[in-house]
């Protein structure tokens, strides 16, 4: 199902995406559809968040939204699911744009409503998605976007600029940064956001061949996220598979009902979620989300499992299309 109506709670960096923006825009504004898409955490959340000011700028009053699992029970959500409500009049307006995030979460029935809509009334749609949507790549009409990887250059200015400070490009650091997060801006940035990178820079650029850095650079992230699962409590790894479990733009009531507010507030304080105003806790980093989602222990998976449907028979909602499991179970006893 869309989810309703979003405003963006964090302004990410955009590097090396100047092209793919006045695509899209050029694109919106002519009214054919567009779909941007890329693997995690290259950007396309980022992309699309840009991609709403400008047009928000240029007057086309873009309506925003996301692709979610959930949806109130007793709703057709094969074809009008509940929140959808929130951008299927949007669709009929003219002047407007629809940005919709996740945009795979979405059923085929659901994005077929939406972009017929929009196409009876000339209102341009762009979708994000990490995987394809055929509705739209097998429109003639239609812009589709890929986004690739960064490379080392806009690596080192990213980095430059999340830490403040200049970082030489053909440099070591910048390579063995390059190699850990493999282009990913998402990883790139979930790396510099941890404290333990500062170290492992300063001896990048000191050492005669940081190349062999490289193994230390490229395992870091996983080290000091599973620590940080480790020192939780259980109430607290609980709620945090809850939020993992629950996917992306899960209800706030409905995480919060599974979880617990004791365990949120505990895996808020660690720095694994954050919480933006009255929106649902979601990891720090999609990176980090990633990661933990695929070495879930199966036995919290289940646990978590059984919180949501509990609390979603309670809230009123179901699951409506299933999400992804686990690969391993790794988390720390």
């Amino acid at each position: 199902m869309i989810s309703g109506v979003t405003a963006g709670s964090r302004t990410p960096l955009l590097m090396g995406r100047n092209r793919e923006l006045a695509r899209i825009e050029a694109a919106a504004r002519e009214g054919r559809p567009v779909l941007v898409r890329g693997r995690a955490g290259v950007g396309v959340s980022a992309v699309l968040q840009e991609v709403a000011r400008r047009l928000e700028v240029s007057g086309r009053r873009p309506g925003r939204g996301a692709g979610s699992p959930w949806a109130e029970v007793g709703t057709d959500v094969d074809i009008t699911p509940a929140s959808a409500r929130d951008l299927i009049p949007l669709a009929a307006r003219r002047g407007t744009s629809l940005v919709v995030d996740d945009a795979d979460l979405c059923s085929p029935e659901e994005l077929r409503l939406l972009a017929e809509t929009a196409w009876r009334s000339s209102v341009s749609l762009v979708l994000g998605a990490h995987a394809d949507v055929p509705l739209v790549s097998q429109d003639p009409s239609a812009s589709v976007i890929d986004l690739d990887g960064l490379d080392r250059a806009s690596v080192a200015h990213l980095a430059s600029s999340l830490r403040g400070e200049v970082l030489d490009a053909d440099g070591g650091a910048a390579a063995c940064l390059q190699r850990a997060c493999a282009g990913n801006p998402g990883r790139l940035t979930a790396l510099l956001d941890l404290p333990e990178i500062d170290d492992l820079l300063v001896r990048a650029a000191d050492t005669e061949d940081p190349e062999e850095l490289a193994p230390e650079f490229a395992g870091l992230l996983e080290r000091s996220v599973l620590a940080r699962v480790g020192a939780l409590t259980l109430a607290g790894q609980t709620a945090l598979a809850v939020v993992l479990v629950a996917g992306p733009h899960a209800p706030l009531a409905l995480v919060q009902g599974a979880a617990g507010h004791d365990g949120l507030d505990e895996v808020l304080a660690s720095g694994l979620l954050v919480q933006v105003d009255a929106e649902t806790p979601e990891p720090r980093h999609g990176a980090v989300g990633r990661l933990l989602t695929h070495t879930l222990p199966w036995q919290l998976r289940a646990e978590a499992q059984r919180l949501l449907g509990v609390a979603a028979e309670r809230t009123g909602l179901a699951l409506v299309r299933s999400l992804p499991s686990a690969v391993t179970a790794t988390w720390p006893a």
